[in-house]
């Protein structure tokens, strides 16, 4: 998602808990959106609380499921997408 890599242009070793967190709204988003799913909104204004309740509401809760799975892998993916972005621009 563009979102996502946008997230990462600060660096992955300044991530702190809440932007790991919102790293992990925005990667469940695109994998949601690309699975023809629900996605849910989470501006900037929000509290990570209300991007993610009504990711629990959701069917079997799938949506947080997903959400807690990106979380936990957030920080590796950072780095891969980071490394990923650098080897496009040295095409």
């Amino acid at each position: 998602s563009a979102r996502a890599v946008d997230r990462l242009r600060g660096g992955c070793r300044e991530m702190d808990d809440q932007s790991q967190s919102r790293l992990a709204v925005d990667f469940t988003n695109c994998h949601l959106a690309k699975s023809g799913l629900t996605t849910y909104e989470c501006t900037s204004e929000m509290s990570l609380a209300d991007c993610t309740k009504p990711m629990v509401d959701s069917a079997a809760a799938l949506a947080f499921n997903a959400y807690t799975h990106f979380y936990t892998h957030a920080e590796s993916m950072c780095f891969y997408l980071q490394s990923r972005e650098f080897q496009r621009s040295t095409e």
